[in-house]
């Protein structure tokens, strides 16, 4: 069930989805900071006290999926982003085990991992006109618009793990965070 949100967190929200609008997702390197932003809301929106939804993932191959993620991001060779997405669907699941729509805390942490990897998984493909069987033209824009997608969604599961009444906090950080990457 999802919680009650304050005043606060409502008008943050807007906020954040207002400043997603209009970000640019065409290009390789515009693919790339959106892995970037996704990454650091797993890895620094605070969830409680010295908490991070990072910290709350303690499945192997989830952290291992979201280091390939990380390695891909960084412009190093790392595991096939396919593979690694794969498992960490699949350990997502059995950390989560509850319904996605039904994840808070720990379970939300879990999809935000497994939502940074697909974010790189879909980047990867900007470009490289492999997100078909044959490359076809709107391709990259797919890929483009799938990795915004599942960044923002890596955004809400972490915000979805922080404790009750830490999310005005995460959302803070979060605004903050797309003015870092997307200035302007």
């Amino acid at each position: 069930m999802r919680r009650p949100r304050s005043l606060q967190a409502c008008a943050l929200v807007a906020q954040l989805g207002g400043a997603f609008r209009g970000l640019p997702s065409r290009t390789a390197e515009e693919a790339r900071a959106w892995v970037c932003f996704s990454l650091r809301c797993l890895r620094e929106t605070p969830t409680g006290p010295g908490s991070t939804p990072w910290e709350m993932v303690p499945d192997a191959a989830l952290r291992q999926a979201v280091q390939a993620a990380q390695d891909w991001s960084d412009g190093q060779q790392g595991p096939p982003l396919d593979e690694a997405s794969e498992l960490a669907k699949q350990a997502a699941e059995a950390v989560a085990g509850s319904p996605i729509t039904e994840a808070f805390g720990p379970a939300a942490a879990a999809w935000a991992a497994f939502q940074v990897v697909e974010a790189a998984y879909w980047a990867a493909q900007v470009g490289r006109g492999a997100v078909g069987l044959a490359p076809e033209e709107g391709d990259d824009e797919h890929a483009a618009d799938e990795t915004a997608i599942c960044a923002i969604h890596a955004a809400d599961f972490a915000r979805r793990a922080a404790a009750d009444g830490h999310e005005v906090e995460a959302l803070r950080f979060q605004v903050a965070l797309v003015g870092s990457i997307w200035p302007g």
